[in-house]
């Protein structure tokens, strides 16, 4: 199970950053002493005292949009959201072709959740410039700010409809590498996605959350060396990420070390407690292991955290199998079948609870049903060989149990 980050974080980054992209002539107002200050303040960090100097030069020149778009980015900077918005809000209400402010706001709206009137701003801000004027980078931007919205959405053809052109126009726009590369992530185009996170580590070699999103799709190409270098480096970038620890705990569940899984799940617990992947993955681990007990608490907190945590159905059935416990195992069973009818595992798991319950024909149709949907399960024709023995069907149960071999054997 992959469990979406939340992309707000891209836009975290200080818009002391993108300065750079101003227009260069210097305007009146940016020749006042106390603009100059602003400047210098604010790149050496001094953001109260930025706002201060911005809002004496607002007060001297208070038909110029320049001041208020700087004080509006310090706020942003300072993380004072509400306090950006009204500066640029100020702006568009005057300055209606300003684009820039649209998309400072629209940037802001974004990382405060407003999604709705973050698209509104990044479509009108898009509808008011051309892809030849100037500001390439922040039509880019604006770009990408739709295409983050749409993803959020889940609206994922909408989203590339943003972000295709957005690299376009600024091939190297990290945020709108991210995105498009969990787009890919999440359509199970592995190899689509690994290539726009190397391309972001191409600009930014130290982005831990590429790294991350990368071990991950390499995880998904069982590419397991690359997955776990990957992860390796994302925990040193970012040791607070319980996540990746998440992540690097798979890739040790399925080199079979259980001890090494579980120390990283429960190392992504202590980090956030309410980690609902994190605890599946280590129900499954515990009941690998055959205990039971931390099992079955690990499962229930996960249900309870995230009903659609389907791993942890499945080892809470395991438990409950295992335990004697067979009604509330069927239960389970039935849950994941309803959920999923093509999932042969949760198939596999109701034909092991009637078989314990000595319902022969019941199992033998769950096992039959398993290798419908999965014609190499070797468990499923091993059990299914068992209860054919127990109804008197020895040439079925020899079938079953030579089909199994050879599939072990392979």
């Amino acid at each position: 199970m992959y469990r979406r980050i939340r992309l707000s974080l891209l836009f975290a980054m200080p818009l002391i950053l993108a300065t750079a992209l101003l227009v260069k002539a210097e305007l009146p107002s940016q020749a006042d002493p106390d603009y100059k200050q602003g400047m210098a303040q604010w790149k050496a960090g001094d953001l109260d005292a930025a706002i201060d100097s911005f809002t004496k030069v607002s007060k001297k020149f208070p038909s110029s949009s320049i001041p208020l778009v700087r004080r509006g980015m310090v706020y942003h900077d300072n993380g004072d959201l509400d306090n950006a918005i009204a500066d640029f809000t100020q702006v568009v209400e005057h300055h209606k072709d300003n684009n820039r402010a649209l998309y400072l706001r629209a940037r802001c709206y974004y990382q405060r959740g407003d999604l709705d009137k973050a698209l509104d701003d990044a479509k009108n801000a898009l509808s008011q410039s051309s892809d030849t004027g100037k500001f390439q980078n922040e039509r880019a931007e604006a770009f990408v700010i739709g295409g983050m919205v749409c993803y959020e959405r889940d609206d994922f053809d909408k989203a590339l409809t943003f972000l295709d052109p957005a690299l376009k126009a600024n091939p190297k726009n990290v945020a709108g590498l991210l995105t498009r590369g969990h787009i890919n992530y999440e359509r199970d185009d592995d190899a689509k996605a690994v290539a726009d996170f190397t391309a972001v580590l191409k600009i930014e070699p130290e982005n831990a959350e590429a790294l991350r999103a990368r071990g991950r799709a390499y995880y998904e190409q069982d590419e397991l060396d690359k997955a776990l270098s990957d992860l390796n480096e994302t925990i040193k970038l970012n040791p607070d990420d319980a996540e990746t620890f998440v992540a690097r705990g798979l890739i040790y569940y399925d080199q079979d070390d259980l001890d090494k899984a579980i120390a990283d799940y429960t190392h992504a617990i202590e980090i956030d407690p309410d980690n609902a992947e994190a605890l599946e993955s280590r129900a499954t681990a515990y009941a690998d292991k055959n205990d039971l007990d931390k099992a079955l608490a690990d499962s229930n907190k996960a249900i309870r955290l995230d009903k659609e945590a389907d791993d942890a159905y499945v080892s809470r059935a395991r438990v409950r199998l295992a335990k004697g416990e067979l009604e509330k195992a069927l239960a389970d069973c039935n849950e994941l079948i309803h959920r999923d009818a093509e999932d042969a595992e949760a198939f596999y798991l109701r034909g092991s609870v009637y078989a314990a319950q000595k319902k022969w024909p019941s199992a033998i149709a769950d096992y039959s049903e398993a290798i419908r949907l999965d014609d190499e399960y070797a468990e499923a024709y091993s059990q299914r060989a068992a209860a054919y023995k127990e109804t008197g069907a020895p040439k079925k149960a020899k079938a079953d149990r030579d089909r199994a071999a050879k599939i072990e054997a392979e």
